[in-house]
């Protein structure tokens, strides 16, 4: 709705999101009522729902263990061929490999 989407719009694009993220049956919750990995997926669900042409995931996937850290990380990969510009900042870029179009290694700051 922040971006200007009626009501209805915004919920279907909130529940599209959600079922993306493996938390369909979540709709309805608090996020505060959630485990810290599933707070990570909706805030990955948020940027998802946005219409945005860029996503900054700043550690996307800490939390997460590595079945939905592989389903997130292909997500925004997904996110990225439909035309969005994704950047991911990680401490494990093993994890990027095979789904990142191109690494920056930052040494020493």
């Amino acid at each position: 709705m922040a971006a200007g989407a009626d009501g209805r719009a915004a919920r279907q694009a909130a529940e599209r999101a959600l079922e993306e993220v493996g938390l369909g049956e979540a709709m309805g919750q608090l996020v505060e009522e959630l485990s810290g990995g599933q707070q990570q997926r909706v805030a990955i669900a948020r940027a998802v729902a946005h219409p945005a042409t860029c996503l900054l995931a700043d550690e996307p996937t800490s939390a997460l263990d590595a079945g939905n850290r592989r389903r997130m990380l292909q997500l925004l990969h997904e996110q990225s061929r439909a035309g969005r510009a994704v950047v991911v900042t990680t401490n494990d870029p093993e994890s990027l490999e095979g789904v990142a179009d191109e690494i920056v290694d930052l040494d020493a700051g």
